[in-house]
């Protein structure tokens, strides 16, 4: 079994916290360890938790939390885990439009997790966003508006997940700026099942991306 990263520090239930982070790697088994801690520890102390996900399906989320002893299928049952995709929430109609998506993100946080406004954890695969159609500009400038406007509002403990491989290094440095802190990576430790994710081999492009 795969070592755990050291858990996600937590606030005082009943205190309201607004996190942004971002884990930037091209390691599936990195990010499958962050998430499925960051999922654990939040259903433990019951936050409910959101995932939007891309790249790794539903399915596959659910199958390495699983591993590590959380019911995923209870926790759905009880409004405690949500899943939707990240490509419905974030492509409006196929245009990517910063502040209609930030609204389509507030109406699926509340649609989706029962007591919107207490503490809730939220995954946000951005990797939907690979599509060299995209203008990248805009997807910083979604960044910002989650600093601005939705963090000071909502109790929200937001992690962002770009892989390395779907992007240009200097837009991933301006990505890091607009978070408020970065996931470490830890060096490879144990071994698992391998989720590997559809990488845009051959200078193809991810289907049915947002575009402008």
């Amino acid at each position: 079994m795969e070592q755990e990263p050291k858990a996600f520090p937590a606030l005082p239930r009943g205190m309201a916290y607004s996190r942004h982070r971002v884990l930037i790697t091209d390691d599936p088994a990195q990010w499958r360890r962050v998430v499925r801690s960051f999922f654990r520890e939040g259903l433990a102390l019951g936050e409910p938790c959101l995932c939007l996900y891309s790249l790794v399906s539903r399915q596959s989320v659910c199958c390495f939390l699983e591993a590590v002893g959380v019911d995923a299928a209870a926790a759905q049952a009880q409004g405690a885990l949500s899943f939707l995709s990240a490509d419905q929430v974030f492509n409006q109609d196929g245009v990517f439009s910063p502040s209609t998506c930030l609204g389509a993100l507030v109406k699926a946080g509340r649609s989706a997790v029962p007591h919107w406004g207490e503490p809730v954890r939220v995954v946000a695969d951005m990797n939907w966003a690979a599509d060299s159609r995209l203008n990248h500009l805009r997807l910083l400038v979604y960044e910002d508006l989650i600093n601005r406007r939705l963090l000071p509002h909502f109790p929200v403990n937001l992690l962002c997940y770009y892989d390395r491989a779907l992007f240009p290094p200097s837009f991933l440095d301006q990505v890091v700026a607009r978070h408020r802190s970065q996931v470490p990576l830890q060096k490879p430790i144990g071994a698992g099942a391998v989720l590997s994710p559809p990488l845009n081999r051959g200078g193809k492009h991810l289907p049915g991306l947002a575009v402008l």
